[in-house]
């Protein structure tokens, strides 16, 4: 089903409406996580969470991606993208809302996995359409201006959660009702779908695990999981915990420092394009992972909380050019045909880093206290570095000539 869109400016190319469509998915999936970071020391204060618990509420929404991410690249690489991102984008958008309402913990935790459902499929399938729709020298482009704007999100959603969480932990929860309007947007976007012919579903299936358990995948397919372990389990839980336990931050001031983050985020990925024809996907990757292990290493010593504005500028770095140079990689060693089957895969690799970070931060914090958590994060940021020329050692940029 691929529709390559003709090569065009910048300018040109945010009047295009698959870049439009693909941006707004993005975005509400983006914001997903990071609007309710700010709400964790809220929520756990009203519902009595104690500290080594609060990161559920980030692990029973990015855990269903683990299981659920595989079965819906499969069925939209067999029976089309629009029949099968429609109707996540409106579970997400009302199981999210809805987690506003639940009486205690354990409703919360439900509530949370049903909106994880969408998040987790529909995170991957924004990326498939990138590769659907536009080709191959706008790809690196296409995926900054696609984090760019998910980290305007990230910037500004914070803030309004924060501000939302000081009237109380269920307002936030009404950010995700968000997605109903991108559902429509999308019914009207996206062509019928023309399912996949000419191929069984039992070949679709041993060609796109062959892909998957490829050498060269797997070894790429590490790196999601590192950075999204994390950036969940560090950036996106014990950041909020370390401000409220350390400093007595409020949640407008954790929402600020968040905000620090992303915004340098956007900045670099919304002139990825400029950066990937200088310097290529691979040194942007070197630079993103030592600026994360420095941030990681410095936090815990940070005399107040306004000089976490430093580490958050940092960590930006990682945000704004590790994510979309590394799924413009992997894009591009996806085989023709398994596109979505491959993108299912990084994005489970991914969930599986999501789930996982926070438990391991909780098992650190508990064992060691918030020193542990962030030194540790720091070492294991410090070894992807040198782990990335290993796994980037076939790849060599193609970097315009002199005067180009």
């Amino acid at each position: 089903m691929s529709t390559e869109i003709p090569e065009e400016g910048k300018a040109s190319l945010f009047t295009n409406r698959y870049l439009q469509l693909i941006c707004a998915i993005s975005i509400t999936t983006i914001v997903g996580q990071s609007m309710i970071s700010p709400a964790l020391p809220t929520i756990r204060h009203a519902l009595g969470i104690a500290p080594d618990q609060i990161g559920l509420v980030i692990t029973f929404f990015t855990m269903p991606g683990i299981f659920f991410v595989p079965i819906t690249g499969v069925l939209a690489d067999r029976f089309g993208r629009r029949r099968v991102m429609v109707p996540l984008l409106f579970l997400y958008g009302i199981a999210g809302a809805a987690s506003g309402l639940a009486p205690d913990f354990e409703s919360l935790l439900a509530m949370r996995f049903l909106t994880g459902i969408g998040a987790g499929s529909l995170g991957s399938l924004s990326i498939v359409l990138v590769g659907d729709y536009f080709a191959a020298k706008q790809r690196a482009r296409v995926f900054g201006i696609r984090m760019a704007l998910g980290q305007v999100g990230n910037a500004t959603v914070p803030l309004i959660a924060g501000a939302l969480a000081i009237i109380g932990w269920q307002y936030p929860f009404i950010l995700y009702a968000l997605a109903i309007p991108v559902g429509l947007f999308a019914l009207r976007v996206m062509e019928k779908d023309e399912p996949e012919q000419g191929s069984s579903l039992k070949a679709y299936l041993t060609r796109t695990i062959a892909s998957v358990s490829s050498k060269r995948i797997l070894q790429l397919l590490a790196i999601p999981f590192s950075l999204t372990m994390v950036n969940h389990g560090i950036n996106l839980t014990f950041i909020p915990i370390l401000m409220e336990l350390s400093f007595g931050a409020s949640a407008v001031m954790i929402g600020v420092i968040v905000s620090a983050r992303v915004i340098m985020g956007a900045v670099l990925a919304f002139n990825l394009g400029r950066l990937v024809d200088r310097f290529g996907e691979t040194r942007l990757m070197y630079v993103a992972f030592g600026a994360l292990s420095l941030s990681f290493a410095i936090t815990p010593l940070m005399p107040s909380v306004w000089w976490l504005v430093v580490p958050a500028v940092l960590a930006g770095i990682n945000t704004g050019m590790a994510f979309p140079s590394f799924q413009s990689v992997l894009v591009a060693e996806a085989p023709t045909g398994s596109l979505a089957g491959i993108m299912a895969a990084n994005s489970m690799t991914a969930r599986l880093g999501q789930t996982i970070g926070p438990l391991l931060a909780g098992l650190g914090f508990t064992l060691g206290g918030l020193n542990l958590i962030f030194y540790s994060a720091a070492g294991i940021m410090f070894f992807m570095v040198f782990y990335l020329k290993f796994a980037l050692r076939y790849r060599k940029d193609k970097l315009p000539e002199h005067g180009q």
